[in-house]
């Protein structure tokens, strides 16, 4: 399709990032990020003017001290959150151009999530809550099934599969965490402190997920 002004291509936007000969596009991108937040002083700036490029195949390590922004930026690259000024882009295209309807598909279908306070589904058990995503991305249920449990016995819960969050302790919730963020094959993952509360065989299982994703 020719760009036209209903579809336009990725390159038409003048906040997008620059292609690198070598490497070509970013996969996820951001560019002067602002995040404020209402305060009892005004307003609390978070993020100031942040750029960002992750590339295909790299994985890209964020610290910094507890309330630095480290959880706001992966929230907005992840586009569960707006920026107060700034742009995300995902393959170049412009994420938060998209409507509502979309940008919930794009959530869905293009980036994993490991959340840093789990977020599971407390009437769903651990099984369910790891394939939930990719059942709704339209993974069959057989291969949703399968790629979950298998995920589930890989970090040690192949007998608590039928437990609810509220049945398993804060470390079992996160390993169900984790396995929900790599239950489909996303072309971007976004981890916060995915090892946070695990001990280290473990920690050791979920690092070697990350560098095999």
């Amino acid at each position: 399709m020719e760009p036209t002004p209903n579809h336009p291509d990725a390159t038409s936007d003048p906040l997008a990032p620059a292609a690198s000969p070598s490497r070509g596009t970013p996969v996820l991108s951001a560019r002067g990020l602002v995040k404020r937040y209402p305060s009892a002083d005004g307003e609390l700036e978070v993020l100031s003017g942040l750029d960002l490029d992750v590339w295909a195949g790299e994985m890209v390590a964020v610290v910094g001290e507890s309330g630095t922004g480290k959880s706001t930026l992966l929230h907005l690259l992840g586009a569960l959150d707006r920026p107060t000024f700034g742009t995300v882009h995902f393959r170049g295209e412009d994420v938060f151009g998209k409507g509502d309807e979309a940008l919930a598909q794009f959530r869905n279908r293009s980036l994993g999530f490991v959340f840093q306070f789990h977020h599971l589904l407390p009437e769903f058990n651990a099984l369910e809550n790891v394939e939930m995503p990719a059942l709704i991305a339209g993974r069959d249920f057989d291969q949703a099934r399968e790629r979950a449990q298998s995920l589930l016995r890989g970090l040690g819960l192949g007998e608590r599969m039928d437990h609810r969050p509220s049945q398993l302790s804060g470390g079992e919730q996160q390993r169900v965490n984790i396995a929900r963020g790599f239950a489909y094959p996303y072309p971007a993952l976004l981890l916060d402190e995915p090892t946070a509360g695990l001990d280290p065989v473990n920690r050791a299982t979920v690092l070697k997920m990350i560098a095999e994703a």
